[in-house]
């Protein structure tokens, strides 16, 4: 497929992607980096953020890992220290961290999932940005 849009240059950029491990998540990190970015990627899963790291590396990039739950805000915190020390200042930032809602009628679905979903989908948005 042929494009028009002009070639994006995030050199000199540092950019974070929150559930960069896997799935979007880790097509977003992988394209920032091409870009020229540098790239923070937030996960719980160390062995899939170490996969994502190396494919960047291995393309010729600069990818750094962070094992942190976005739903905690001292973890939050933390990496956000750790990022600007090993990185720089963030430039993009993308809150891309999720889980799927609880399905079906309101008295069957369990609290805590209910709260879970919160958590992860707006709380997460919150403590990151």
């Amino acid at each position: 497929m042929k494009t028009d849009l002009p070639a994006v240059d995030l050199t000199d950029q540092v950019a974070v992607v929150t559930g960069g491990s896997r799935g979007l998540g880790q097509v977003y990190a992988i394209g920032l980096a091409a870009a020229g970015a540098s790239v923070a990627i937030i996960a719980r899963s160390a062995d899939q953020l170490e996969e994502t790291v190396a494919l960047i590396a291995q393309s010729g990039g600069r990818a750094v890992a962070y094992i942190a739950d976005v739903t905690e805000q001292r973890s939050m915190e933390q990496a956000a220290q750790q990022i600007e020390t090993q990185l720089g200042r963030v430039d993009l930032l993308i809150n891309n961290a999720g889980i799927f809602p609880p399905f079906g009628p309101i008295w069957e679905v369990d609290p805590e999932d209910w709260w879970r979903n919160l958590e992860v989908n707006v709380r997460e948005a919150l403590l990151v940005t």
